[in-house]
C-alpha cells in the first residue's frame, strides 16, 4: 500500500486523468442510469388455472385442486401455495422464496402439471400456466371518459393502444375496463318450433359453413394453382345470410328468425372516472428503459392525438410514475445536494478553504464512482440508491479529513506538501482501511436479508458499499496525489485552532477529571444505559414495523350484503362515489363495481361489491390526508346498508392490510367458527379498523335437478337440458370468426331475447325429442341450495382470512399482541391453527434477522481489530462503544417522543455501528502511538483525547449535519428555489436519520469521555491489583513473623 501511495504522488497527471474519467462516466451514467421512486420486487409468482364447466366449489376442491397440489407441494424453492376452487374452475398460485429463477420455476411447475394431468377430469379444458410479472405493472395509465357511446371510447382506446406500442420503451399497452365483443344471435323461439330446427342442427350448420377449406393444388400443365373453398365468415351480414333451412323453393336465412348484432358481452364490472364511463390503457415499460422518458413519450403521442378526438372526451392519467418518481427522486436529490453542501462548508470552515477544498474532492469522486458501479451492474436510481448517497456524505470524507489532517500537521513541522501527504496517507492507510472495512461490514449482511423486505433494501447496501470503497481509494490514492502536486501554502490550521481553543480546553479539563476517576464514569455510562432501556420500555411512544406515510392516495373498500345483481351494486357504489366526488383536496377518482372471482384468500370479503380509488392532489397543496379520509368517512357513514372501509394506499415491501390473520383447518365449520371467534376478539380488544372477513355469505343458487330416467323417454339427456337453459343465461356459443378490425377473435352466441331470461323461463324451456317441444318441467325439478362460495387453501389446508388496519394512534404489533392474549383465554378446536402474517410477520422476521444481521456484523468487526491491534483489550473497549452507542438511539427517541422503526430505526442503528467504530479505531491507533514508553499512560490518553478532538468532533459533524435536512425533512429545492418541510418523500428515512443522529451524539461523548476512561481504567485496575497483592504479601509476612518468632540479629563482624 505505502508503494502504492508513494508511485501516485509521483505519478500525479496519471492521477489526474483517471480521476477525470471517473467524473465524466459517472455524470454520464447518472445522465442516463433508469430512474424510478421505488425500487421493483423481484417476486417469483407462478399461476395455474384450470377450467371445468359447471363445476361446484366442493367438487373443483376434489377434482381439480388437490390433483394439483399433490404434484405442486414439494417443489423446490417454493414458499408458499395458494390454491383456490370456485364454481366453474380452479386455480393455484405458487409464490418462490426470493433468488428463485424464474425460468427454472417456470418450468418445475409445467413438468409437475403435466404429471398431474391425467389425474384430471377428462372434461376438463387445458391447464394454463401463467408468471405473474410485477416489474411489468402500468408506469402510466391513460384514461378515457365522457357521455360517449361504448364502441366509440373503445375504438379510440385500441387506436391509441396501437400507436404507443410503436413507442421503443414501451413492453406493452393494454385496454381495460371495456367488455369484450361478441355477435349475439337472439332467436324467437316460436320461430324454431315452427321450423322445426334444433341446437345439433345449428351447431352442424356453424360448424361446417365457417371454415376455409384447403381443397389442394391443380397442376394443368401450363402451370400450377392452389384451389381454396373460402367460407369463413368476414362480417356479421354473413351470418345473417347464412341459411339454416331450404325446400325446393324457399330458403331460410339465419336473419329470418333471428335478430343478429355485434354487441358486447354481458357486464361483469363497472369502471367509471370521475363519475364518467371509462376505457383506459395501460402502458408499461422495458425493464431497461428510463421510467420518466417512457411517460413523456407516451403523453407525447396523447396530445398529438387529440386533435382528431371528439368532444366531450376526458382524458385522464390515474396512474402516472413521472410525478412520483419526481417528487421523490428530486426531493431526495435536493438533500443529497443539502448535505454535500454542508459538509464542505464544515470541512472548510474546521480545516480552511484549501484543505476543506481537497477533502470534498472525495464527496464527486465517490458519489459518481458509485453511481457508475450501479450503471454497471443494470440497477435503476432509486429512492433507496439515494438515501445510500445520503448516509454515505458524512462517512466517505472521514478518511480524507483523517489523511488531510495529518498533512497539515506535518507541514506545520517543516515538512514539504508532497512529502506531507504521502507520509500522512502511509501513516493513516491501515487505521483507514482498517475503519472502512469494519464499515463495510456492518452493511455486508443487509445484502442476504430474506423475503420482500430484504429484497426491497437490498439496493441500500449496494450503494454504500460502492461509494465506501470508492471513498477508500479516493482518501488514499487520489486526495494524497492531487495535495501532494499542489504548491504548498501557510496552513491556517492556528487560527482556526484559535477558534476552537475554549472548546479545546474545556474539553481538556473535563478529560483530566474524567481520566483521574475513571471507575465513576464508566459506573454513571452503565446506569445510563439501563436508566435509557427502563425508560423506553416504560414510556416510549411504541414500535412500528414500517413507519407511517402521509399518502397520496387512498381505496374506498364498499361492502353490503344480500344477493345483488351488478347494477343494484353498482347503484349502491355510485351512492358512495356521489358523496366523495367534488370534495375538497382530490384530484380524481376511479371507480370500480363488481367482485373478481377466483382470488380465494387473498380475495375481497364474499359482501365486497366494488371499491372507489381516491387520488389526492399533491401534498403541499390540499389538507392533510386524514382530515380528508375522516370527511369521506363522516359522509358516508350515513348511507344504510353500506359499509365503507377506508384503506390508505402506502409504499413499501408490505402488501396488504397490517394486520393478516389466517385460520387453517380440515373442518369449514371449525373454520367459521374461529373466524367469528377472531372478529369478536378484535371487537372487545378494541382498537382495530376496517375489519373484513372472507367468510361465503348466506345465500341461494337454483339446481336444476334432472330426472334421468324421466328425460330418457324424451330423448333428452343432461348436456342438451344445460345447453337449452345456456340459451337463457349467458348464451350458447355456436362459433367464432375473426373480423378485420379486431386482433381477437368473437364469439358467436346464440341466445332468447331478454324479456325471456327470467327465473320462472327456467321453466317454460322447451327442448326437442324429436316429435313435438317438451316442457323441462315433465323431468326437471328446480330447488334452491345453500349458494356455494369460494373455497381457499394454503399448503393443501382449507383457510379463512381475517384483516385490519389498527386505528390511529395505535401499532400494528401491540394490536396483534393483545388480541393473542385474548385468544389464548378462548377455547379453540385443536383442529385449527391461528396464523398471524402481514406487517406482523414481516416485523418478526426484520427483527430477527437485523438482531442476527447486527451481532455478525460485531464479531466480523472484532475480527478485523483483532488484526489490526492484536489486543482484545482493545478489541474489547472499541466493540463496547459500539453496542452503547445504541443507548443513544433510545435516549434521543425518549427525549423527542418519536417512535422505533423495526425497519427503518434498525437499519439506522446498524449504520450507526459502522459509524462509531471509526472514530474510536483512529482514536485507539493514535493512543498506540503516543503510548511509547516515554510519556506516562495517562500522559498519552489525555495526548490521544485532545489530538483527536477536532477529527472526531468534525466527522461527527459532517455526518449529523449531512443528515440533519433529512432527519429534519427540510428541503431546500436548489431549482426552483423553494423551501419546503414536512415532505412525504424522506418521512420514512427522517426515521433512519434520527437513529444516526442520536446515536452518533451519544457515541461522541463515549468516543472523547468513556473510549480514553477505559484505556486508563487497566492501568487503574493494574496498579488497584498489584496493591493488593503488595499489601497481601505484607500481611502474609507480618503473620509468619509472629508464628515463628522475631528474627534474630546478625552477628557482628
Amino acid at each position: 500500500m505505502n508503494m502504492l501511495i508513494a508511485l501516485a504522488a509521483r505519478r500525479a497527471k496519471i492521477i489526474f486523468s483517471a480521476f477525470a474519467v471517473l467524473i465524466i462516466s459517472g455524470v454520464t451514467a447518472y445522465v442516463n442510469v433508469p430512474r424510478e421512486s421505488l425500487p421493483q420486487l423481484a417476486i417469483t409468482v407462478i399461476y395455474t388455472s384450470v377450467m371445468l364447466e359447471g363445476v361446484s366449489p366442493d367438487d373443483s376442491e376434489r377434482l381439480l385442486v388437490r390433483p394439483l397440489e399433490e404434484e405442486l407441494q414439494n417443489l423446490e424453492g417454493l414458499k408458499e401455495l395458494r390454491a383456490t376452487a370456485y364454481q366453474g374452475g380452479a386455480n393455484v398460485v405458487l409464490e418462490f422464496d426470493a433468488g428463485v429463477s424464474e425460468q427454472s420455476a417456470l418450468q418445475d411447475v409445467r413438468a409437475a402439471v403435466d404429471r398431474a394431468k391425467p389425474e384430471l377430469p377428462e372434461e376438463a379444458l387445458e391447464p394454463t400456466i401463467s408468471q405473474v410479472d410485477f416489474t411489468r405493472r402500468p408506469v402510466l395509465t391513460v384514461a378515457l371518459s365522457g357521455d360517449l357511446p361504448e364502441r366509440t371510447l373503445l375504438s379510440l382506446a385500441r387506436e391509441l393502444r396501437d400507436e404507443v406500442r410503436q413507442i421503443p420503451s414501451v413492453l406493452d399497452a393494454t385496454v381495460s375496463g371495456a367488455r369484450e365483443e361478441q355477435v349475439e344471435i337472439i332467436i324467437d323461439p316460436l320461430l324454431v318450433e315452427y321450423y322445426g330446427l334444433n341446437k345439433d342442427e345449428l351447431f352442424r350448420i356453424f360448424s361446417r359453413s365457417n371454415r376455409l377449406v384447403a381443397a389442394g393444388n391443380l397442376d394443368t400443365g401450363n402451370g400450377r394453382f392452389a384451389v381454396t373453398v373460402p367460407g369463413l365468415f368476414e362480417t356479421s351480414q354473413d351470418i345473417f345470410d347464412l341459411p339454416i333451412k331450404s325446400t325446393d323453393d324457399a330458403v331460410v336465412t339465419l336473419g329470418d328468425i333471428a335478430d343478429i348484432r355485434r354487441t358486447f358481452k354481458d357486464r361483469k364490472t363497472f369502471v367509471r372516472i370521475n363519475g364518467k364511463s371509462a376505457v383506459t390503457v395501460d402502458i408499461s415499460r422495458r425493464p431497461e428503459a428510463n421510467v420518466v422518458g417512457t411517460i413523456i413519450s407516451a403523453r407525447e403521442v396523447v396530445d398529438g392525438m387529440r386533435p382528431t378526438w371528439p368532444e366531450g372526451l376526458n382524458v385522464s392519467f390515474p396512474v402516472d410514475d413521472t410525478e412520483n418518481i419526481t417528487s421523490r427522486f428530486d426531493s431526495l436529490q435536493n438533500s443529497v445536494i443539502s448535505a454535500v453542501i454542508i459538509v464542505m462548508a464544515i470541512c472548510m470552515a474546521f480545516l480552511g478553504f484549501r484543505s476543506g477544498l481537497l477533502v470534498g474532492i472525495a464527496i464527486p469522486g465517490s458519489f459518481l464512482t458509485g453511481i457508475l458501479v450501479l450503471a454497471t451492474l443494470g440497477i435503476t436510481l432509486n429512492a433507496l440508491a439515494l438515501i445510500g448517497l445520503i448516509l454515505s456524505v458524512g462517512i466517505l470524507v472521514d478518511g480524507a479529513i483523517v489523511v488531510v489532517e495529518n498533512a497539515e500537521s506535518l507541514k506545520e513541522e517543516g515538512v514539504s506538501s508532497k512529502d506531507a501527504y504521502v507520509r500522512a496517507a502511509q501513516r493513516m492507510a491501515w487505521p483507514i482501511t482498517s475503519s472502512t472495512a469494519t464499515t463495510l461490514v456492518v452493511f455486508l449482511p443487509l445484502l442476504f436479508w430474506p423475503g420482500n423486505t430484504g429484497a426491497f433494501f437490498k439496493y441500500l447496501p449496494i450503494t454504500l458499499i460502492s461509494v465506501l470503497t470508492a471513498a477508500l481509494v479516493m482518501a488514499l490514492i487520489f486526495v494524497p496525489a492531487i495535495g501532494a502536486s499542489l504548491k504548498s501554502k501557510s496552513s491556517s490550521r492556528t487560527r482556526t485552532a484559535e477558534k476552537t481553543s475554549t472548546v479545546s480546553l474545556t474539553y481538556s479539563k473535563l478529560l483530566n477529571k474524567c481520566v483521574d476517576n475513571p471507575g465513576k464514569v464508566i459506573l454513571a455510562t452503565i446506569m445510563t444505559l439501563i436508566f435509557v432501556q427502563v425508560g423506553y420500555s416504560n414510556y416510549g411512544k411504541g414500535v412500528y414495523f414500517f413507519p407511517p406515510q402521509e399518502p397520496d392516495s387512498a381505496t374506498l373498500s364498499i361492502h353490503a350484503r344480500g344477493n345483488l345483481s351488478l347494477s343494484e351494486q353498482d347503484r349502491l357504489v355510485e351512492e358512495v362515489e356521489n358523496q366523495v366526488l367534488g370534495l375538497d383536496g382530490i384530484k380524481f377518482i376511479y371507480t370500480k363495481t363488481g367482485r373478481p372471482p377466483g382470488a380465494g384468500a387473498d380475495a375481497p370479503a364474499p359482501d365486497f361489491i366494488g371499491d372507489i380509488k381516491v387520488e389526492m392532489l399533491p401534498w403541499n397543496s390540499r389538507r392533510p390526508a386524514l382530515e380528508i379520509l375522516g370527511d369521506i368517512q363522516s359522509r358516508v357513514s350515513t348511507l344504510p346498508g353500506i359499509e365503507v372501509l377506508i384503506k390508505k394506499e402506502g409504499h413499501g415491501p408490505t402488501l396488504g392490510q397490517a394486520i393478516q390473520i389466517e385460520v387453517a383447518s380440515k373442518d369449514s365449520a371449525s373454520l367459521q367458527t374461529v373466524v367469528e371467534l377472531v372478529r369478536q376478539g378484535m371487537s372487545e380488544v378494541g382498537g382495530f379498523t376496517s375489519k373484513s372477513d372472507n367468510r361465503p355469505l348466506p345465500g341461494i343458487e337454483w339446481q336444476l335437478q334432472v330426472d334421468r330416467s324421466e328425460a330418457s323417454k324424451y330423448n333428452a339427456d343432461v348436456t342438451v337440458i344445460g345447453q337449452s337453459i345456456q340459451l337463457i343465461t349467458n348464451g350458447l356459443k355456436l362459433g367464432e370468426y375473426r373480423p378485420d378490425d379486431s386482433e381477437e377473435e368473437l364469439d358467436i352466441v346464440v341466445r332468447y331475447p331478454e324479456e325471456l331470461r327470467s327465473i320462472r323461463s327456467l321453466d317454460q324451456v322447451r327442448i326437442e325429442t324429436g316429435r313435438d317441444p317438451v316442457p323441462i318441467s315433465n323431468f326437471v325439478d328446480r330447488v334452491p341450495v345453500q349458494q356455494a362460495g369460494e373455497i381457499a387453501r394454503v399448503d393443501g389446508i382449507r383457510t379463512m382470512k381475517v384483516t385490519a388496519d389498527p386505528m390511529p394512534g395505535y401499532f400494528a404489533g401491540l394490536q396483534v399482541e393483545r388480541l393473542k392474549q385474548w385468544l389464548a383465554g378462548q377455547d379453540i378446536p385443536e383442529n385449527v391453527t391461528v396464523n398471524f402474517k402481514g406487517e406482523e410477520a414481516d416485523s418478526e422476521d426484520s427483527s430477527s434477522f437485523l438482531t442476527n444481521a447486527f451481532l455478525l456484523a460485531i464479531f466480523m468487526m472484532g475480527i478485523i481489530l483483532l488484526a489490526q491491534f492484536n489486543s482484545f483489550y482493545s478489541v474489547f473497549v472499541v466493540l463496547t462503544a459500539v453496542l452503547l452507542s445504541t443507548s443513544g438511539v433510545f435516549l434521543g427517541l425518549l427525549v423527542t417522543g418519536s417512535s422505533f422503526s423495526i425497519v427503518m430505526s434498525g437499519i439506522g442503528t446498524i449504520a450507526l455501528a459502522g459509524i462509531v467504530v471509526n472514530n474510536n479505531i483512529v482514536l485507539i491507533d493514535t493512543f498506540n502511538q503516543f503510548n511509547d514508553g516515554v510519556r506516562s499512560l495517562r500522559d498519552a490518553v489525555i495526548k490521544t483525547g485532545e489530538d483527536r478532538l477536532r477529527p472526531v468532533l468534525l466527522t461527527t459533524g459532517t455526518t449529523v449535519l449531512g443528515l440533519l435536512p433529512t432527519a429534519t425533512q427540510f428541503n431546500v429545492d436548489f431549482f426552483n428555489r423553494t423551501v419546503t418541510i414536512g415532505d412525504p418523500a424522506t418521512e420514512w428515512w427522517a426515521y433512519m436519520s434520527q437513529a444516526i443522529i442520536y446515536g452518533l451524539l451519544f457515541a461522541t461523548a463515549l468516543t472523547l469521555i468513556v473510549t480514553p476512561c477505559m484505556l486508563m481504567a487497566r492501568e487503574k485496575f493494574s496498579l488497584w491489583k498489584g496493591d493488593r497483592i503488595l499489601a497481601l504479601s505484607r500481611l502474609l509476612g507480618r503473620k509468619k513473623g509472629e508464628e515463628t518468632g522475631p528474627v534474630p540479629p546478625l552477628p557482628a563482624e
